[in-house]
């Protein structure tokens, strides 16, 4: 694999893991602050931080899976148009033109590509993990590592197959020399 393939992917990983990360501290953050509202901003002992943290701690982990999906839109844009390695990656029209400016219509087309080059990877990997867990340990699969933490690996891990995949296939994206 090229440099420039694997620069990019660390910039995407970086960028999907720092707003997936923010998000999910912001809206952890946002609830229980509302929570602690609602409950007139009583008096904090040491009994109301513990539930204040243990709201905090839930929404933490709704907050990621939702972060997760914020990132993998607001991820992929953080590549495009930025020069790496001499080159960058940029969108073109029907016409093959390169659109110079960041467009919604031509980014969300590509991006549904790619966010369902990700979901098939990941599928993909789900099952060889169970196939491999009945091989090995045999009896039934456990289920409760299929959660945001270990999502995110695997969102990553697809993320460079598919960032390939889609730079090398679509017709939408072009790498073009930069100063």
């Amino acid at each position: 694999m090229s440099k420039f393939y694997l620069t990019l992917w660390v910039r995407w990983a970086t960028a999907f893991i720092l707003i997936a990360t923010v998000s999910a501290v912001g809206a952890a953050t946002l609830v229980t602050f509302v929570v602690y509202a609602l409950k007139g901003f009583a008096e904090l002992n040491h009994e109301r931080m513990q539930a204040l943290q243990t709201i905090w701690l839930f929404w933490l982990s709704v907050g990621y899976g939702l972060g997760l999906i914020i990132a993998l839109v607001g991820a992929l844009k953080s590549i495009l148009y930025r020069c790496v390695e001499q080159r960058k990656l940029v969108l073109v029209n029907c016409k093959e033109e390169t659109i110079f400016s960041f467009e919604v219509k031509p980014y969300l087309k590509l991006w549904r590509k790619w966010f369902f080059a990700i979901i098939w990877i990941n599928a993909a990997q789900a099952i060889i993990f169970i196939v491999a867990h009945k091989v090995i340990w045999g009896g039934s699969v456990w289920l409760g590592w299929f959660n945001p933490w270990s999502v995110t690996l695997m969102i990553l891990f697809s993320g460079i197959i598919a960032l390939v995949m889609m730079i090398r296939r679509s017709s939408r994206l072009r790498i073009e020399a930069c100063n």
